[in-house]
């Protein structure tokens, strides 16, 4: 495997109470940084391996609401409804990393993929979720 030395970053996760100093890794002739949280696909991580919650959760709701703004235009442009219930683009977004960081999420994080869930629920089905508002009241 090669390492390209302009896309590598290192990440030092220690948990001793004596701060060890390590030599730098260098690739090619170049000196690899040392960065305290890295960005993987869909995931921040930093050095105390505590996932960054709100980071995660913004940038995944941004994404679904992209998304769903999708469905907004297609059901606009009359699309039966039928159809723009197959059109599910949201899902793995939201689901997405959620094994690792979901059993701990704050309690207001985890309302807001709640409220992009029921964003995309009176999206497809309009009439399912008067109804549920009308039983509510």
């Amino acid at each position: 495997m090669q390492l390209h030395p302009g896309k590598c970053k290192e990440l030092i996760v220690n948990f001793s109470k004596n701060e060890h100093v390590f030599d730098p890794i260098t690739v090619d002739g170049v000196c690899i940084p040392v960065v305290s949280k890295a960005k993987v696909p869909g995931l921040t991580i930093s050095n105390n391996l505590l996932w960054n919650y709100h980071d995660n959760i913004t940038e995944t709701i941004k994404k679904a609401n992209k998304r769903l703004y999708s469905l907004v235009l297609i059901k606009r442009s009359g699309v039966p409804l039928i159809d723009i219930k197959t059109f599910t683009v949201k899902r793995p977004v939201l689901e997405y990393c959620a094994v690792v960081f979901h059993y701990a999420l704050p309690q207001y994080l985890s309302a807001e993929i709640k409220r992009v869930q029921k964003r995309a629920r009176s999206i497809m089905n309009p009439i399912h979720t008067k109804l549920i508002q009308a039983s509510s009241v």
